[in-house]
């Protein structure tokens, strides 16, 4: 298999293993998504603090998979900096994880070219020829349009481009133009939203809409809580 999609070359294309280390969440009635991190020779699992809301330890998360929900029973979860919407679980279930992956912000600039994975409203992709019946997730595009600080640690950063239900949890990546390296530094939150009139005067109201800024939170901090954490 070719290491890189058959599509023209583009800064915020993934890598085919970065498409792999992405599932899609089923809990709680509700969806959304995770990617697979390895950091002192354990496997970590990782998505949106919101997403698994009541989640606790020895309780089944379910991943969806080609043949239906596969049950993963949650060995730990933390959620490590209280102001990030960040969880990191340890599953009882060994998935795959690209190795080639970087976690930093290292190279990220204003107006960078980003990409974001996920399952926007439960959809996927049909599985890659290696994929062993996991669905590949979505690839939506924005640029970092800002940033600023957590109040207690790590960074809030907002990219102009359109968020939808179901990629809370998944990964934000960049590929550093020095490197060619693909560096992932967050983990989709939300999408910000405004009101807006509905046309119809006779019957005047406002209703919420995307306003086309997504907001995500860097990863880093809490990765570093966990490599302070004994073994």
């Amino acid at each position: 298999m070719s290491d890189a999609l058959n599509l023209s070359s583009h800064a915020a294309l993934p890598r085919i293993g970065l498409l792999e280390q992405v599932f899609r969440i089923h809990h709680a009635d509700g969806m959304g998504s995770g990617f697979t991190v390895e950091l002192n020779a354990r496997q970590y699992f990782v998505t949106a603090a919101h997403v698994v809301d009541g989640l606790e330890a020895s309780n089944i998360l379910e991943l969806t998979h080609r043949d239906g929900h596969v049950p993963c029973r949650v060995l730990e979860i933390r959620k490590p900096v209280a102001d990030l919407d960040i969880a990191i679980l340890r599953l009882d279930r060994k998935l795959y994880s690209w190795p080639d992956a970087k976690y930093s912000a290292e190279g990220l600039y204003l107006g960078c070219e980003c990409g974001f994975l996920g399952f926007p409203f439960g959809m996927s992709a049909d599985g890659l020829p290696d994929s062993e019946g996991w669905p590949t997730p979505f690839l939506k595009k924005g640029c970092l349009a800002g940033s600023k600080a957590a109040s207690s640690a790590g960074r809030y950063f907002f990219l102009d481009g359109h968020n939808n239900k179901g990629f809370s949890g998944g990964p934000v990546f960049f590929v550093n133009a020095n490197t060619s390296a693909t560096h992932i530094f967050g983990v989709v939150s939300a999408f910000q939203k405004e009101a807006v009139e509905t046309e119809d005067v006779r019957t005047r109201k406002e209703i919420m809409v995307n306003a086309g800024i997504v907001e995500c939170h860097s990863i880093m901090p809490a990765l570093d809580a966990l490599k302070r954490l004994p073994e």
